[in-house]
């Protein structure tokens, strides 16, 4: 059954809005990922990688490193986090410039920054991004943790 929705038009299906312009398209989402209270696509990896590495496997599946730019997305790692008792979720931003200037992996400023009190604090070298007890956390990008990938919206 093969309904689309007029030009310009949204509709909704299972209680979220459904755009004709998105890239995730019914039956392309790749095996494991699952949507999440109408925020996205998303998979946890819990085989722990560094942050390049774990960047690159989130490519290789046709998404990105999970970005995080809204308080309730926030309640997608933390889901993560309180179920499995991660401590550390590598996210999809860094230290571009190794200057306190933090991008997303999709080439943004961020815009929405939650961190955690006293971070970020680049201890030790720290240019990557996590999700650590429930805020944003910069990172060594050598550190194996797992990760959370999203797709493309």
């Amino acid at each position: 059954d093969d309904q689309s929705p007029a030009d310009g038009q949204s509709t909704t299906e299972g209680g979220c809005a459904v755009c004709p312009d998105c890239e995730v398209c019914p039956g392309t989402i790749p095996p494991g990922y699952k949507e999440y209270e109408c925020k996205g696509y998303y998979k946890m990896h819990y085989e722990a990688k560094n942050w390049e590495d774990a960047k690159a496997a989130c490519e290789s599946e046709g998404g990105y490193l999970a970005v995080i730019d809204s308080p309730d997305e926030v309640a997608v790692p933390m889901s993560f986090v309180r179920r499995y008792r991660l401590q550390h979720i590598l996210l999809g931003f860094f230290d571009k410039n190794k200057r306190g200037n933090y991008h997303t992996v999709l080439d943004q400023p961020m815009t929405y920054l939650a961190w955690a009190p006293g971070e970020p604090n680049n201890r030790g070298v720290e240019n990557c991004g996590s999700f650590f007890k429930g805020a944003f956390n910069d990172m060594n990008c050598e550190v194996e943790a797992p990760f959370l990938c999203e797709l493309y919206a």
